[in-house]
């Protein structure tokens, strides 16, 4: 890799391979699909369709949460410390459980979802060669860093069209 005048020499990884395709094509979203197996759309990865909560237990799920709220107001108006941070605890986990169910605009999870597998992969191996980056060249890595987003859609944004030769 070549950046700022400098060069670094990496050992290859699937998160490097992964980081070139979205380099040499900045401001474009790439489907994880695309890096984790070639595929270009969430139906052609398949995998499981049944929601990790259906639509009752979300619900009642969402509830919990607002009655935690709730609760958790009454007990700050009334300085009770330590129930107030019980509160918390028990809003935050299930907060995370709803988080673990449902991504981004609402759309349901499902169970043994391979796009979701797909997701957490390529976004943990760009992490790890993001990290790696870093460590062997600072500037770089802050750079990237910066502009490089994962999700079930990952893109690099540059600033301007870099001149990278991508190898």
């Amino acid at each position: 890799m070549s950046f700022g005048g400098h060069q670094t020499h990496l050992p290859d990884a699937r998160g490097l391979a992964d980081l070139a395709v979205l380099l040499a094509n900045p401001g474009t979203e790439v489907h994880v699909g695309t890096l984790w197996s070639g595929a270009r759309t969430l139906t052609e990865l398949g995998g499981g369709h049944d929601a990790v909560l259906d639509d009752r237990a979300l619900e009642a799920y969402k509830q919990q949460l607002r009655a935690l709220e709730q609760e958790l107001q009454e007990a700050q108006t009334m300085q009770r410390a330590e129930r107030m941070d019980a509160l918390r605890g028990e809003r935050d986990l299930l907060a995370r459980e709803v988080r673990a169910a449902v991504g981004l605009g609402g759309r349901k999870r499902g169970l043994n979802d391979v796009s979701e597998r797909a997701r957490k992969a390529v976004t943990a191996r760009i992490r790890a060669s993001l990290k790696k980056i870093a460590q062997a060249d600072p500037e770089l890595g802050e750079h990237l860093g910066a502009r490089i987003t994962t999700g079930a859609y990952c893109k690099y944004e540059a600033d301007s069209e870099p001149a990278w030769t991508v190898k």
